[in-house]
């Protein structure tokens, strides 16, 4: 009977194909939902790099979990039928998201919390469980999978590659389309269902039964089976993990991977802008790179596994991540070309796979050589089937927590603490560590000096040369920086820069505020009435032309160098000012370099401006003024009908809302946010800062919006902005697509393409 019992077992194990094709999808799935949270979560928690930190840090600790139960649940009730089960489950929790998001975004929690904690918080009740759900799987998958400790690091690698591959699959369909294709509520209804027919197509008949008998990977001697399992053996210590030591070593290495995950943010920002392109690129080159070095690792653990060649897989790691400055130096001179040719062909490349490349080119080998680890720890670990699924679910458990901790850490203080060039150098020392306590004394073998010495004699090479060319004094100063942008602040939001410049005429001092790549501000150190931009001048005019009942009350949503509200502070004595500024650096800044008086009235408030608008709803102000968007990063929370509806209800009755938009002679993201403001407001106007901007590549804009007819106060406007007429303005929203902007559906990166593209990237 017992022969029988394990007959059944392996009967209901799983072939490597099938194995392969559920941890693919049920990865997709994940990162689908990973990147969806973005726009989930944005109209309750805003969007920043806290967000993304949050969203990464939830579900990697959903999955910690998941991991973990999955492992315990594998070694007791292995079997078709469990799996299918956790599946369907899983595809119920994906489902829940909606309704919970929803629900919490109308409770009013939020009254009272640190923003931190608020946006932790909030992240973990919607998206924590369907992520538990999802990491249940792929355990009970490899439980149901391995038939044999010898090919453990063979199929291990196989299946975790594919399970990344689908995490590739997921980041870059979700990012570059899905996003731009389906509102967000049918994206995830889709997730919930995948997962529940895969459930149903494992568990087929067995779900509506009595649970068959675990998996017992024992040797079976009464039965022939050329893929009987061994027995315990005893492995020489060269070949040999404690768990705990591996569960250690996979933390830390997880560390370093998240904190270049969250690092890269920050480090390319200053050439792509922080857009949903901008993070869809840097997960899916992250993941690629894992899913690369664990298909690697998979083909050779087997076969070379040892403690020695996995403190070299560490040392490489190492020089890798700290050629990430350098290197990145290097690519953001060279600039990634416009078209390629492959096999005597010309191809376009599209701004997202620019993107893409770019990322690629700085972070790939870094991330390939961290990925090569984890099969091989798994290899060195593994000494018994009948705790296959315990302590690779312990393992893959630890390396999960390991990119919570770096999620976390470097999200919320390594980056605006010590700046991100110190934390990669950091990574890079750590992994050299690590290297050491690996190997151990295996390490330091005649063969493997000389192999240091020309690992790191080639870079330094390179490095001397760069140096010589840029005149550089030094090796560090090789990482303070890339060479067009030093920042002179770096926040968790910006790198920040200012400088003097002479301009106009007769000559004035002006101090420029450049945030990442872009010049926010030109601000007058003379005159606090000077406004630079055309798009602060139209603003001006309007302010002058349009009579309001009472004191001048302006909230302006977007601080930047506060070039507008010191115009207003001078121009208006009395009036009231706000400023809402997510940055509390940008602020700090503003308030000490820029020109601002040290006895000035304006107010500042660091918050989402969206959340502020939520927290304050009894603020009435005549001119709300949006200046939070730049060419491509646009806060895509601030463009909605949810939040005109916001902006419509803290304006007075005789209030205007202003928004400076740059855009293309396409006008996609124009029409859209136009057409946006039209199913809230009565009354709006475009302004073209550049006359002719229908022959213009790339033109700013004001549109206005407001609850009277403004059309009497047009002549009184200045020579800076050309009001649309009504005609011309109706047949720009017929000649564009019919896009409404919605918390469900906001495609706003996909319509600032070519924006990007026009900047020259």
């Amino acid at each position: 009977m017992a022969a029988l019992a394990r007959l059944a077992a392996l009967a209901d194990s799983l072939p490597v194909w099938a194995a392969i094709a559920i941890v693919f999808t049920s990865n997709t799935c994940i990162m689908v939902l990973e990147l969806v949270a973005s726009r989930v979560m944005a109209p309750t928690i805003g969007m920043s790099l806290y967000t993304w930190t949050s969203i990464i840090g939830v579900i990697l600790g959903g999955i910690v979990l998941g991991n973990t139960l999955g492992g315990v649940l594998a070694d007791r009730m292995a079997s078709r039928r469990t799996l299918g089960w956790v599946l369907i489950l899983a595809g119920l929790l994906a489902w829940s998201v909606i309704p919970i998001a929803v629900g919490l975004t109308q409770s009013g929690l939020s009254t009272g919390l640190p923003s931190l904690l608020r946006i932790v918080l909030f992240t973990a009740i919607v998206f924590f469980l369907p992520s538990v759900g999802l990491g249940l799987i792929s355990p009970i998958v490899i439980k149901l999978t391995l038939r044999n400790l010898d090919t453990t690091g063979n199929v291990v690698g196989w299946i975790y590659a594919f399970s990344t591959l689908g995490n590739i699959i997921g980041t870059f369909l979700t990012g570059f389309y899905l996003i731009s294709w389906f509102p967000t509520n049918i994206i995830v209804l889709t997730v919930g269902a995948v997962l529940a027919l895969v459930g149903l197509l494992v568990g087929r008949e067995r779900l509506l039964r009595r649970a068959a008998p675990a998996l017992e990977p024992v040797a079976i001697t009464d039965v022939p089976d050329t893929h009987a399992p061994t027995a315990p053996r005893v492995v020489d210590a060269d070949r040999q993990l404690p768990v705990l030591f591996a569960m250690g070593i996979v933390f830390m290495a997880n560390i370093g991977v998240m904190t270049l995950e969250l690092v890269a943010s920050r480090i390319i920002a200053p050439v792509t802008g922080t857009s949903l392109y901008t993070w869809t690129g840097i997960i899916g080159v992250n993941l690629a790179g894992m899913a690369v070095g664990q298909w690697l690792s998979g083909q050779v653990a087997d076969r070379i596994a040892s403690r020695r060649i996995a403190a070299w897989v560490f040392v490489l790691a190492g020089l890798a991540a700290l050629s990430v400055i350098p290197v990145g130096h290097w690519v953001a001179l060279k600039g990634i070309p416009l078209e390629t040719t492959v096999f005597g062909q010309t191809i376009s490349l599209a701004l997202e796979w620019r993107i893409v490349l770019f990322t690629a080119a700085i972070f790939f080998i870094p991330l390939v050589m961290l990925g090569i680890l984890t099969p091989i720890i798994v290899k060195l670990t593994l000494k018994d089937l009948r705790t296959t699924g315990q302590d690779v679910g312990r393992i893959y458990a630890s390396a999960s927590a390991g990119s919570i901790i770096g999620t976390f850490l470097t999200g919320f203080w390594l980056v605006s603490t010590f700046g991100t060039r110190a934390v990669v150098i950091g990574v890079g020392v750590g992994l050299f560590i690590m290297a050491v306590l690996v190997g151990r004394e295996r390490l330091f073998r005649r063969a493997d000096a000389v192999a240091l010495v020309a690992l790191l004699g080639v870079p330094l090479i390179l490095l001397g040369s760069e140096m010589r060319k840029q005149e550089i004094s030094g090796p560090f100063e090789l990482f303070t920086a890339f060479p067009t942008y030093r920042c002179m602040v770096e926040t968790n939001y910006w790198c920040i820069r200012w400088y003097d410049q002479k301009m106009g005429t007769p000559e004035e001092n002006i101090r420029v505020l450049v945030l990442d790549h872009l010049i926010h501000s030109y601000n007058s150190l003379e005159s606090d009435l000077n406004l630079k931009y055309a798009y602060e001048r139209s603003y001006a005019d309007l302010m002058e032309a349009v009579p309001v009942a009472g004191q001048k009350r302006l909230l302006v949503l977007g601080g930047g160098g506060y070039t507008f509200p010191r115009y207003v502070e001078a121009k208006y004595p009395g009036s009231y000012v706000h400023v809402v500024e997510i940055d509390p650096g940008v602020s700090h800044v503003a308030l000490n370099y820029m020109g601002l008086k040290p006895d000035t009235k304006i107010e500042t408030s660091n918050f989402d401006a969206r959340q502020y608008l939520q927290a304050n709803t009894g603020e009435k102000y005549n001119f709300i003024l949006g200046d939070a968007f730049n060419d491509f990063s646009v806060p895509f929370h601030l463009t909605t009908l949810e939040f005109n509806r916001l902006i419509y209800d803290h304006l007075s009755d005789d209030g205007i809302y202003l928004a400076n938009i740059i855009d293309t002679n396409s006008a996609g993201f124009l029409s859209a946010t136009a057409r946006t403001l039209n199913q809230v407001f009565p009354h709006v106007y475009i302004i073209a800062n550049i006359p002719n901007w229908r022959n213009n590549t790339r033109s700013t804009f004001v549109i206005v919006a407001s609850k009277r007819d403004l059309e009497p106060f047009a002549r009184n406007m200045g020579p800076d902005g050309r009001w649309i007429p009504q005609a011309e303005y109706d047949q720009l929203l017929r000649d564009t697509p019919p896009t409404v902007l919605t918390d469900n559906y906001v495609p706003t990166d996909n319509l600032l393409a070519p924006v990007f593209t026009a900047s020259g990237f």
